[in-house]
């Protein structure tokens, strides 16, 4: 099963790019473009409506582009969530001229663009915590299905676990963990909604390598967690510490 791992950098997959459609698409990220008027530069934002494959399109709100926009041969989008962000050009498609034939008056079709950029707003101390006190996590879908693992490092916007079994077929890229709990040293429990960012099998250790991101903490979560990576760097004469993805 090949993995999407939303690393920083342009995407050049038709496929790939189709399923970072569908995850701004189905999660509801904030969509905007880029106008230009009288040589001022303002982002509006529009809603992404749907997405169709075999015309190689999506929809976007018609009604705030035929006003606000103009005609124009290239326009800039930017989809955002959290501290990601997807960056790319795309032109209008043409029109067939038969309102049958579209998916609905209130879109405007755009082409699926043929490069896309992840580019990450949000940076945060990311702390490897696999050289101190195992700190177990439950991960539970949307199906029902229960999870264990372990986590690898962790930051205040996501965490990387380990789950010693192959997992690729039951947890697939961009979908959403109804609850996460993570047991910290502390013996405090914080839980948190997630998406799945990245799934990889490795083979040769047979173990599943989740990166997810916390979608929906609350304070209290936030601030346990906050405070078990700062003693966690305190305590650490030479922090292994990455920028969290």
């Amino acid at each position: 099963m090949s993995a999407l791992t939303l690393n920083e950098g342009n995407v050049f997959s038709s496929r790939e790019i189709l399923e970072l459609l569908n995850m701004a698409l189905l999660h509801k990220w904030g969509f905007s473009y880029l106008s230009i008027v009288k040589n001022h530069v303002s982002s509006k934002p529009i809603k992404l409506m749907s997405i169709d494959p075999t015309e190689g399109t999506f929809g976007i709100d018609s009604e705030i582009m035929n006003t606000s926009h103009g005609d124009h041969s290239s326009i800039l989008f930017r989809a955002q969530s959290g501290g990601m962000s997807l960056v790319f050009n795309a032109s209008p498609a043409e029109s067939t001229g038969n309102p049958d034939a579209n998916k609905s008056l209130f879109e405007c079709q755009i082409r699926i663009p043929d490069e896309i950029r992840i580019s990450q707003q949000r940076k945060s101390v990311r702390v490897n915590v696999e050289s101190g006190k195992t700190i177990p996590v439950i991960l539970y879908s949307s199906e029902g299905s229960r999870v264990q693992g372990t986590v690898i490092d962790i930051s205040k916007s996501g965490a990387k676990v380990r789950i010693s079994q192959e997992m690729t077929e039951k947890l697939s890229n961009f979908e959403v963990i109804d609850s996460l709990r993570i047991r910290l040293p502390s013996n405090d429990m914080v839980q948190s909604q997630a998406q799945i960012m990245g799934v990889v099998y490795d083979h040769e250790a047979d173990v599943t390598l989740l990166r997810c991101q916390f979608t929906d903490m609350k304070t209290r979560d936030a601030e346990l967690l906050d405070r078990m990576i700062n003693h966690t760097i305190d305590r650490t004469e030479s922090p292994n510490l990455a920028i969290a993805s």
